[in-house]
């Protein structure tokens, strides 16, 4: 029975091919830190330049499947993306074999073999040769071959590896695909139809992404005398006297950090160009909102 040292061994040569040197062209923008304009997802296959290396590049693109290959024989290997704090980390699908003792232990997946790591290992007690994952230098955690989802607790970035030990990373051999997503963090408002200025709830950030829509409900700006509408107002334009002068009468608008109102209606997208509470209201003017009712929901996604 060979034993398994920890001395220092050569690691694994990669080679790089020219195809390599162009990804970045190809890829689409989303994996240019890019948000897309639709909730469709994308994929992204990020490739490793070499054990310990900095990918070819980063994105922050969020709700964009992306797709790595993680080395048995490297130590931990950055995923290429950066995790805002509470965004959540979908673990779609890992697949591939590797295994953490060559001609010993059969090729396993990513859930790793029957052994449990010890205390050199970077998880001890979880099971030795599975995937983990950690996010910038929080403890480490298993992904193996399940569907998990799990919330960053501060930006950073995510990395991924086989659970053994550095000192014995030599003699592994294989890798695993591993698929995931960074889900954007998504949040319902409720605003009411007899109420000026309403916080949503959420602090924005000025050049992030916000989605808001769809929203959903029924209010009315002159009870009981007009029908209830939706969140795109009625056809009437408001008036001077309204917070949003020329758009839809008791359509949902909102502001940021008290500064000029914006349309919402059912669903829209902007960056904010500045930094600040959100706030939701109708777009009627103050003093006529005493005869108004009802409420909307809007989902707001950052």
């Amino acid at each position: 029975m060979p034993t398994r040292g920890h001395g220092s061994r050569a690691g694994l040569a990669l080679t790089l091919t020219l195809a390599l040197l162009g990804l970045a062209m190809l890829l689409p923008a989303a994996a240019r830190g890019q948000v897309p304009a639709s909730p469709t997802r994308t994929r992204l296959a990020l490739p490793w330049l070499a054990a310990g290396a900095e990918p070819l590049l980063r994105t922050q693109a969020l709700d964009t499947a992306v797709t790595v290959t993680v080395l048995a024989a490297a130590r931990w290997q950055d995923a290429g993306v950066d995790v805002q704090a509470g965004r959540a980390l979908t673990i779609e699908q890992v697949g591939g074999s590797w295994t953490y003792w060559l001609g010993v232990m059969p090729p396993h997946g990513a859930e790793g073999g029957i052994a449990v790591a010890g205390s050199a290992e970077p998880l001890p007690g979880g099971p030795k040769g599975a995937l983990i994952g950690a996010f910038g230098r929080e403890p480490p955690f298993v992904i193996g071959k399940g569907e998990i989802e799990r919330l960053s607790p501060r930006a950073g970035g995510l990395y991924l590896r086989m659970n053994d030990a550095d000192a014995a990373l030599a003699d592994n051999r294989g890798a695993v695909t591993v698929g995931f997503v960074i889900d954007r963090r998504t949040y319902t408002a409720t605003v009411q139809a007899a109420d000026t200025w309403q916080f949503s709830g959420q602090v924005v950030e000025a050049g992030s992404a916000v989605t808001f829509g769809p929203a959903r409900g029924r209010w009315n700006l002159w009870h009981p005398r007009l029908e209830d509408h939706g969140p795109e107002g009625s056809p009437e334009l408001a008036g001077p006297s309204e917070p949003l002068p020329g758009q839809a009468k008791g359509s949902l608008i909102g502001r940021i950090a008290g500064g000029p109102p914006f349309p919402i209606g059912a669903a829209r997208e902007l960056r904010p160009d500045r930094e600040g509470r959100l706030e939701l209201r109708m777009n009627d003017s103050d003093g006529a909102l005493h005869d108004n009712a009802g409420q909307v929901e809007v989902r707001i996604a950052r």
